[in-house]
């Protein structure tokens, strides 16, 4: 067999519908049944390895059979008369069918996803300028607020008052 003929655990996964768990589970219980590749590591599976996942897993999910009553129908030849065929297998495409075989993304897409990072790292520097402009001009007013306070402090510093005997006789307003 070559290695198209096999499937991953993963794949086997997937057309029986269980999962990892469950394969490593069946794969012990039932080893005797399966072949040697999917007993050893890396596993493998043929197609009578699913077929046998899936007899199982009929067995055991749908007709809420125990393991040991599972063991006993396989000896018993139950399986013989269980109709069961993996979905097929997508055709591979050839090199000369397909120029961009090798892709693992279309083209148009990679493209797209380029053209929206672009734009995405260009509205970014914007933002980044714009940020660092809005910190200089709220430095700017910062130092402007404090030399406006410092001109307050001065000019109340400044006010005459006059003194405590003045106000006594001629009124006025008191020192704060």
């Amino acid at each position: 067999m070559t290695t198209e003929d096999y499937y991953l655990p993963s794949q086997a996964q997937a057309v029986c519908n269980i999962s990892a768990s469950t394969l490593r589970n069946y794969t012990r219980d039932f080893a005797r049944w399966f072949t040697t590749e999917a007993t050893t590591v890396p596993r493998k599976f043929t197609v009578d390895d699913l077929r046998l996942i899936a007899f199982i897993r009929h067995r055991t999910q749908e007709k809420q059979e125990r393991i040991d009553a599972v063991q006993a129908a396989l000896d018993a030849g139950a399986m013989d008369a269980f109709e069961w065929q993996p979905p097929q297998r997508p055709q591979q495409p050839t090199a000369a069918q397909d120029s961009e075989a090798g892709v693992l993304v279309p083209l148009e897409s990679l493209r797209l996803h380029q053209a929206l990072l672009a734009e995405s790292q260009r509205r970014e520097e914007q933002a980044s300028s714009e940020a660092s402009e809005l910190r200089a001009r709220i430095e700017a007013l910062q130092n402007e607020l404090g030399r406006a306070q410092g001109e307050l402090a001065a000019v109340k510093a400044g006010r005459y008052h006059a003194p405590r005997w003045w106000r006594a006789l001629f009124g006025g307003r008191s020192a704060e």
